[in-house]
């Protein structure tokens, strides 16, 4: 996601940046709630004591941005031009070509969003099924590791 100073500046900008999605949902999906944006906003406003930090904020991160790193249209092309506009030091990433260019998965995160998506993305077609096999393979691989 980003590189930041300090968890105040951070969770300033996550907030703007939720604000962009709800300003994003509102033009193109205006049928969809904004529950989950809220709730996000004001987890990270008033966040527990022990929830003050970076490591905790991502989970938010992961939250807001899953949606616009995996989806495409006009909304979410949208939504990556605010986010520019508005110098938020967030950028778009393709999680699936990072894990299998690294053939590994590091994290919680990319676990639950390869195990999540799997089977869609190779419906599809996102995915060859050599790339689902590979996938399959680092799923085993990580979940022995934290098996130890």
């Amino acid at each position: 996601m980003s590189k930041r100073r300090n968890y105040n500046d951070a969770v300033k900008e996550f907030v703007k940046a939720v604000d962009l999605s709800i300003e994003t949902k509102k033009k193109y999906r205006p049928e969809q709630d904004i529950l989950h944006e809220e709730g996000l906003k004001q987890m990270a406003e008033n966040a527990e004591p022990q929830f003050k930090s970076i490591r905790s904020l991502k989970y938010l991160e992961e939250a807001l941005f899953t949606y616009y790193n995996e989806g495409a249209g006009e909304d979410v092309n949208y939504f990556w031009s605010l986010i520019k506009e508005n110098n938020l030091p967030y950028e778009s990433e393709n999680k699936l070509e990072k894990i299998l260019a690294k053939n590994k998965i590091s994290n919680i995160h990319e676990y639950d969003f390869v195990t999540d998506g799997l089977v869609v993305y190779q419906q599809e077609g996102i995915i060859t099924a050599e790339q689902a096999a590979t996938l399959s393979l680092l799923i085993g691989e990580y979940e022995q590791r934290k098996a130890k």
